[in-house]
Order: structure tokens, then sequence, then C-alpha cells
């Protein structure tokens, strides 16, 4: 299991850095500068982790064979796995369940959904670009952060 909290090499004792999970929002933005000023430090530490639900929206956004593989072969290996568990699919339903409750359950797809879901399970932040995480985590509580503050790249 991935370890949710990390001591950086030369830290105190009670230092704790946060662990994400990186959603295609945050991440297919990186060739943007102030993307990857943020983005590029948490990698070199391996503070970024993906997902299958990443690697599924990542190789969606290829624009043909030759890009998906490029993309499967040399950005998804850098990154370090966490498992999607059990049960999924009926968490993501436990969580629309919520989101409805709040009239907010149009806001997340159902990746989105499971990138919550692994998340919380796993006690990562979800590092995003992208409002929906905003609202999902308005719900239910979990930690989610802006790559970059909305609506500047």
């Amino acid at each position: 299991m991935l370890r949710r909290t990390r001591r950086p090499r030369g830290a105190a004792e009670d230092s704790v850095v946060t662990q994400y999970l990186g959603d295609t929002s945050a991440l297919s933005r990186w060739g943007l500068e102030p993307v990857k000023a943020r983005l590029d430090p948490l990698l070199r530490r391996g503070l970024i982790s993906i997902c299958d639900a990443t690697e599924y929206e990542m190789l969606f956004t290829a624009r043909d064979h030759a890009e998906r593989e490029q993309l499967k072969s040399v950005m998804i290996p850098a990154f370090p796995w966490v498992p999607m568990g059990d049960n999924v699919f009926a968490d993501v339903l436990d969580l629309q369940q919520r989101l409805t409750q709040h009239g907010k359950h149009r806001c997340a797809s159902m990746v989105d959904a499971m990138l919550a879901v692994v998340a919380a399970r796993e006690g990562l932040t979800i590092l995003h670009y992208d409002r929906d995480f905003a609202t999902i985590a308005e719900v239910t509580g979990q930690p989610v952060e802006w790559v970059v503050e909305p609506g500047t790249v």
C-alpha cells in the first residue's frame, strides 16, 4: 500500500508532506509554465501518484496511436501507482448518492468520481484544475488542491 505521508530528506521528524493523486486536468497542463513549476518538484520527490482512472484519461487525450504509446511508455511510468481497489464502483455509486442529496450529482463524471473515491481511500489529496473536484470536496470534506489558481492557465 502507498504511504500516505512522507518526510522529505533532511526534514524534521514532525514534518509531513502531502501526497497527491494527480488528475488529468492538472497533468495535461504540464507544458504551461506555472503548472510545470508546481509539478516538477512534486514529481521529483515522488509525491504525485496516478491510478487506472488517471491513466485512462491521460491515454484518452492522445491524438493518435504514436502519442498514446509515448504516454504509455514514458509519462505514465514516471508516477507511483495507486491501486483502484475492490468495489470501487459501489463506492462511486455511494458518492453519487451523497452528491445527489446535495443537488450536485451532475458535477462529477464517473472517472472524476473514481478518482475521488481512490484518493479518499488512500488518504491522498487530489491535485487538479477542475471545479468539479472542489464541488466534490464540499460534500465529502476530502482534501483537494488546485495545481495553480483557477482561471490562471
